[in-house]
Parts: C-alpha cells; sequence; structure tokens
C-alpha cells in the first residue's frame, strides 16, 4: 500500500486531473481518496463544460461518469478523439456498463472502467497504475 501511495505522490507533482460526474460528492470522494494536495483537480459537472475545458489545457487523466445527463461520458471521450489533438487518458467510473457502451469503447483505446461502488483502494492503485504506465510511455518516447 505504502509503494503504491509513493508512486502516486511521486506523479502528482505534474499530474493533472480532470473529474467529469454530475455527481458533485463522486468528486469530493475522489479528491479525498486521492490527496487533494498531491494533484491538480478540477471539476466539470456536465460533459459538454468538460469538453470545452479539454480544448482549452492538457489533462494527464480524465475520471468521467459514462452515464450523465445530456451528452454521455463515452460521447465527450469520442468527440475528443474525433477533434485530433491530444487525448489524455480516461478513466470511465459506471454503475452499469451495458453491452451497447462496451461496444462502442471497443473501438478506442487509452482508457479505464471501475464500476461503482468502487473502492478507495481500487481507485488508487488504479491511478497509480495508470500514471505509472503513463510516466512509462513517456519515458520509452524520449528515449
Amino acid at each position: 500500500m505504502e509503494l503504491i501511495y509513493d508512486s502516486i505522490k511521486a506523479q502528482a507533482t505534474k499530474t493533472k486531473l480532470l473529474v467529469v460526474d454530475d455527481n458533485l460528492d463522486i468528486y469530493s470522494v475522489i479528491e479525498s481518496a486521492l490527496g487533494a494536495n498531491l494533484f491538480e483537480f478540477h471539476f466539470s459537472g456536465t460533459a459538454l463544460d468538460a469538453f470545452k475545458i479539454l480544448n482549452k489545457q492538457n489533462f494527464d487523466l480524465v475520471i468521467c461518469d459514462i452515464k450523465m445527463p445530456g451528452q454521455d461520458g463515452i460521447s465527450l471521450f469520442e468527440q475528443i478523439k474525433e477533434e485530433g489533438g491530444p487525448c489524455p487518458v480516461f478513466l470511465f467510473i459506471s454503475g452499469e456498463v451495458s453491452q451497447c457502451n462496451f461496444d462502442r469503447l471497443e473501438r478506442l483505446n487509452q482508457y479505464f472502467i471501475l464500476n461503482k461502488p468502487f473502492r478507495l483502494k481500487q481507485l488508487r492503485d488504479l491511478v497509480a497504475s495508470i500514471l505509472n504506465n503513463i510516466e512509462s510511455s513517456i519515458a520509452y518516447a524520449r528515449t
């Protein structure tokens, strides 16, 4: 556990996270679980607002609910990828992932899924793993 937490701390100094969820409580849980002082957190309550934010700023990781009023999280991901610019890794959180959503995600890459309800340790472990993979990819690209 300490090793994973140390890994998060090491990565966090340069990591920008965008949390996209229509439930502000989920944002608070994520921010608290990962360490509000360790990451640069941003929040959006809708996919539409998140799209605007993502067009103005680069993020290392987007933690995004799939099912939201209006545009869903997968549509946001598809829209970002269609733009052709930099696309951060997406970690989708959802209470249920339908076969239709799996089919939509199958065509894309750079994503992970965490089912609700989730344990905070699961979230921390998955984020640490994602950040380690991002850092490894960057280091490999530089060599």
